[in-house]
């Protein structure tokens, strides 16, 4: 009787705890082909992160102007105030890109190239160079536009670049046309032979450093800057 009920509680023991060794084993493999796709998952991030993004698109911009009543003619939406800092156009438009490189030909050397609407008339770069905790050689470049009017119209002609002259014919017109006559003459002789023109000036600007870190104390920077401007105002 003793040996028949050990037999039976060892055959009852055995299928209980058979699949409880099996369903660990399982779990186990469940975890690790987990943690395996994780860090594949993380490695395709970083290789990702690494090389960073570009924001491109194509974008249309369309309205009125109010200008003054008096004015032949209709002023363009691209040469008034909504453009008077910046270069919205239609068509192509890169808004912003970021590449980065690290660990750059097998070095611990990276490099990062970061632009803002490029092409356009208000256009950024800045291209990095360097070993983090050691140096850096940096550039950067900027364009900045002003419009100040896209309704100034005036009598002078620009004969070179900042020369203006007056028209001869209009100068004496005015001052042979008696006193009386003037205003007439102002009307019929002046105002139509009026031109417009958009008064603007273009800003640029460049900017080149260099930083290197001789102890955790110490370190050496050196910059030089330059910018331009022209236009007409």
């Amino acid at each position: 009787m003793n040996s028949l009920c050990r037999f039976m509680a060892l055959a009852v023991f055995l299928p209980l705890t058979q699949p409880e060794a099996t369903l660990a084993q399982d779990k186990d493999k469940d975890q690790t082909q987990t943690q395996a796709q994780d860090k594949a998952q993380a490695q395709a991030q970083d290789k990702e992160s690494d090389h960073g993004y570009v924001d491109f698109g194509v974008r249309f911009a369309t309205g009125d102007v109010y200008g003054r009543p008096d004015l032949p003619f209709n002023p363009a939406l691209k040469d008034s105030k909504f453009n008077e800092y910046r270069d919205v156009r239609d068509g192509f438009f890169l808004r912003r890109a970021d590449v980065r490189f690290d660990n750059l030909l097998g070095s611990k050397n990276y490099f990062s190239f970061q632009t803002s609407k490029s092409v356009y008339r208000d256009q950024s770069y800045l291209a990095s160079f360097g070993q983090y905790g050691k140096f850096i050689l940096q550039f950067r470049y900027d364009e900045i536009p002003h419009i100040y009017s896209n309704t100034t119209r005036t009598l002078f002609t620009q004969t070179s670049p900042g020369i203006y002259v007056f028209p001869a014919l209009i100068r004496q017109t005015l001052q042979a046309t008696a006193s009386p006559d003037l205003p007439n003459g102002v009307n019929t002789q002046v105002v139509p032979q009026l031109g417009s023109f958009t008064p603007e000036i273009m800003r640029r600007g460049a900017t080149g450093s260099f930083t290197y870190n001789l102890t955790p104390n110490w370190n050496v920077d050196a910059q030089y800057f330059r910018e331009s401007q022209r236009g007409d105002r």
